[in-house]
């Protein structure tokens, strides 16, 4: 299309390290020499004289720097930016190409099983993770090909920890700088909570992590949080930042800390990392407060082992304090969330009550259909009559506020013990929607407490921005269901 049209095409290259993009543009230009072919910096977008093809090669996802996205978008609405996104090797395309090179098919199979957890099937992982194997001596020779001894290869863990501690004296100091910062911060940062805690420029953050990415220093989990390659690298990298200097790292990073748990949504990771950074602060009153929240995540995880872990951290958290006025307010953060039965370490005793090993399953999807664009066209709703909500039924947009009136008609007729439509069905039960009547309070159920009620109600609130989110439900119910225990 480029040399048909004169017109450059922007081509965006994403995957996780290892997959191979580099290579796929080397091979790309052996193939079309004749094709113009420029690939920049990750945060260079084509110049206005651009021709041929522009290739950027990015990380998994997109790069958070404003112009660059800004550029992104302009050259979108030009229908001249393309997007390929490299997945890994399936795992008989991960045998096949070791025992192209090891002329062994037993020795491939065992050697990929061997190594399967750290190379998640990207073909780059996988040659360095057996050039690394044939180092330590784990391939002995027989005739024309190697067998594969398994007791003599190292973990990746373990190999790549003595690798990197011995690269690092030769990294620049900006980056050493920022191991060490992050090492200090906890085990998963995102780059937003990175940006306000080191004090760097947008760019020069965006280069050292993705440097920190491509030299195995970093990854980089699905959920956009950075953490060390290897946690045995941790206690050095804290050690090489002063104490003062590490006070006011934490100092920087508390605060969106902070803000990212309050928000709803944060990994459970940084929940912990909140109430450790003020333990470590030396105020556990302030910490007590932290704690309670990790626990409640890891529960609203079904954590069960970390469930368990943080609250015994926030039971020797509320030991470690002495005064009296204090406790009382620890105390008082406890009944808040539970009750007037949840105050003291009698309230943790009783949090270990709750269930935590729940395994949902989502079914019925055997009637399930692929959208068409046609249907678009259609004048009447689709989906299950008594169970859509009023803009479905007016064949307006759906949102994920339309979810929770769904959830809420399910609440209400598992509760009342019937549907809020009664016998209304089909057409009849649509216009019944549209009319408001499943909006209806539900009817007086004597241990039907007060907030359960304004919850249900909420979620089947005619408008859809007066109905709360998922997240709010949850953390209603996670209320409720605390106060309940007691």
């Amino acid at each position: 299309t480029a040399r048909a049209t004169g017109e450059a095409r922007w081509i965006l290259l994403l995957g996780p390290q290892g997959v191979g993009k580099r290579r796929l543009v080397a091979e790309f230009r052996a193939r079309f020499p004749e094709t113009p072919v420029e690939m920049r910096g990750e945060l260079e977008p084509p110049s206005p004289g651009a021709q041929g093809l522009w290739i950027t090669v990015l990380p998994a996802t997109l790069p958070d720097d404003p112009p660059f996205l800004e550029a992104y978008g302009r050259w979108l609405r030009m229908g001249r930016v393309h997007e390929l996104y490299l997945k890994p090797f399936l795992r008989g395309q991960e045998v096949r190409l070791v025992e192209q090179i090891v002329r062994h098919a037993e020795s491939a199979r065992d050697f990929v099983t061997a190594v399967q957890d750290e190379t998640g099937g990207y073909p780059g992982r996988m040659l360095e993770a057996l050039r690394r194997s044939f180092a330590q001596g784990a391939w002995s020779p027989c005739g024309g090909s190697y067998r594969f001894e398994r007791a003599k290869h190292l973990t990746l863990e373990a190999a790549n920890a003595t690798l990197l501690q011995s690269r690092l004296g030769g990294e620049e100091k900006g980056f050493r700088d920022l191991l060490s910062e992050l090492a200090v911060l906890g085990a998963c940062v995102d780059y937003e909570l990175l940006l306000e805690a080191t004090g760097r420029e947008n760019a020069s953050l965006y280069y050292l992590l993705n440097h920190g990415q491509r030299s195995g220093y970093l990854r980089r989990d699905a959920n956009g949080t950075f953490r060390l390659a290897s946690e045995a690298l941790r206690p050095a990298l804290a050690a090489a930042i002063e104490p003062e200097q590490k006070q006011r790292l934490l100092r920087r990073a508390l605060p969106a800390m902070m803000r990212k748990v309050e928000a709803g949504g944060a990994p459970l990771d940084t929940c912990h990392d909140v109430a450790v950074l003020v333990r470590e602060e030396g105020s556990p009153e302030r910490a007590f407060r932290w704690y309670l929240d990790a626990v409640l995540a890891a529960r609203d995880a079904y954590d069960r082992k970390r469930f368990l872990e943080f609250l015994d951290e926030a039971r020797a958290c509320y030991r470690e304090v002495e005064n009296a006025r204090a406790a009382r307010r620890m105390a008082d953060d406890m009944e808040n969330l539970l009750g007037p039965m949840g105050r003291g370490l009698g309230g943790l005793d009783r949090l270990r009550r709750l269930p935590t090993e729940v395994r949902a399953k989502i079914t019925d999807f055997g009637i399930a259909r692929r959208w068409q664009e046609e249907d678009d066209l259609l004048d009447h709703p689709r989906g299950t009559p008594r169970y859509m909500s009023p803009e479905q039924a007016r064949l307006e947009e759906l949102t994920p506020a339309s979810d929770i009136y769904a959830l809420g008609i399910l609440a209400r007729e598992m509760l009342e013990g019937r549907h809020p439509l009664r016998e209304l069905r089909g057409r009849a039960a649509v216009q019944a929607i549209r009319d408001g009547v499943a909006a209806s309070a539900p009817a007086p159920i004597p241990a039907l407490q007060a907030e359960l009620r304004e919850l249900i109600a909420g979620m089947l609130a005619p408008a859809p921005a007066k109905r709360p989110t998922a997240r709010e439900v949850a953390q209603a119910l996670q209320r409720f269901q605390l106060r309940q225990a007691y």
